[in-house]
């Protein structure tokens, strides 16, 4: 390069500029098959603990509350919710495994006796289901030796009766040891969608009514077909088609019974929420509840009157003799001035009435005032008759959860 001054180029001021900072080189990534793996934490799932006395004459429901709660403050505070079960025992929802551990190594309870506390046998479990049609050649128990390390701790699979052989269906019931279900799970190199298991209601064979088996039955058998006397072949020999549990016209066995439908939705609130039957059935009625619908609401039957009014002002003549009792919004001046104008008032005889349905409405008209002198009849969905809410009987348990 020959000797001489800088090339400035355009740019005079260059000189003045300072100089450009080397870019910094990005690191390289680190693969993945080199990222250690995290080690999963269960920390933070919550346990359920069934707490009792050893003295079966003294249990915890017959001694102090106070003192109680006491004792159980003093061995850790980390307790959301205590609920009373129905042999004296305690159920206590805490919230991690490490606040489960001081109560499972209790003995002791602070302020009072011994007790004995215990995991929940079906609270601290949640069920799943996979569709894994490449596990029907092995068995239960090698399916839970594979997925064990991941919280499963049973294995059903499901299968159907078709030609006279019981085939699986490729989808697979399995049980976590956890608290919330897993969205996903790794069976060897697949990595399948669990999806929550929801159980479908129980119906006896014998009395054919939602609630309960035929083990506890003490009802007299029923046709599944025509709620009569099973002494004849069903459907064949059935006379009518009637439904146990609703009395409609469909077989007990139906899927689309109405309380057969009202019966899964109880399950699935109490599957859901991990609450008592009771409890689930006062969720059932707060959420499906028919005064909570807009069918019963007073804005719906106020937007009726509404549009009664707005076709009362649309059908309505603009002639003010043929239409006597239409209010008009005048001053009184107005009203004084216009009697000489007017014709004399016709009398009752004379006036035909007009139809309820164009009659005007007065502010003490109540809404269902309205709709009962209105000559269409209103929607069966207003105004039941029946009880919709009306549960099955459902078993009773030793506990309430």
């Amino acid at each position: 390069m020959a000797p001489g001054a800088t090339k400035l180029g355009d740019n005079r001021f260059s000189l003045l500029s300072p100089m450009m900072k080397k870019k910094r080189k990005k690191p390289n990534p680190i693969p993945l098959d080199q990222f250690p793996e995290l080690p999963v934490s269960n920390t933070d799932d919550p346990k359920f603990l069934v707490m009792s006395s050893l003295d079966v004459n003294k249990p915890l429901n017959s001694s102090s509350c106070f003192a109680t709660y006491k004792g159980i403050q003093a061995i850790s505070k980390e307790v959301s919710k205590v609920t009373e079960l129905r042999d004296g025992s305690l159920l206590l929802f805490v919230n991690n495994n490490k606040t489960a551990s001081k109560f499972l190594s209790a003995k002791i309870l602070p302020g009072g006796g011994h007790i004995n506390v215990k995991l929940h046998n079906t609270l601290n479990t949640v069920k799943g289901t996979i569709y894994a049609p490449f596990l029907n050649n092995l068995s239960e128990v090698d399916i839970v030796d594979g997925l064990k390390e991941q919280g499963v701790s049973a294995v059903h699979k499901f299968s159907r009766i078709a030609d006279g052989s019981r085939n699986p269906t490729g989808v697979v019931l399995l049980t976590f040891d956890k608290y919330k279900l897993p969205e996903r799970i790794d069976v060897a190199w697949r990595n399948l969608t669990v999806r929550p298991y929801y159980p479908n209601p129980m119906r006896c064979k014998q009395c054919q009514l939602i609630g309960h088996t035929a083990k506890y039955c003490r009802n007299s058998p029923s046709c599944v077909s025509c709620n009569l006397p099973s002494d004849h072949t069903p459907p064949t020999e059935c006379k009518r088609i009637m439904c146990a549990n609703c009395s409609g016209d469909h077989p007990a066995s139906s899927n689309t019974c109405p309380k057969y439908q009202q019966s899964k939705e109880i399950l699935k609130i109490k599957t859901i929420y991990k609450c008592s039957m009771r409890e689930a059935v006062t969720k059932y009625k707060i959420q499906f509840s028919p005064t909570t619908s807009n069918a019963n609401s007073f804005a719906s039957i106020a937007k009726i009157s509404n549009n009664t009014n707005q076709i009362n002002n649309e059908t309505t003549p603009n002639n003010k003799s043929n239409n006597p009792t239409k209010t008009n919004l005048t001053t009184t001046t107005d009203i004084n001035s216009s009697k000489q104008s007017l014709p004399s008032h016709p009398t009752s005889s004379s006036v035909t009435s007009p139809s309820p349905l164009f009659s005007p409405l007065s502010i003490s008209d109540s809404p269902l005032n309205i709709l009962s002198s209105c000559p269409i009849t209103p929607s069966p969905t207003l105004f039941r008759s029946q009880d919709p809410l009306a549960l099955p009987n459902f078993p009773s348990y030793n506990e309430d959860i």
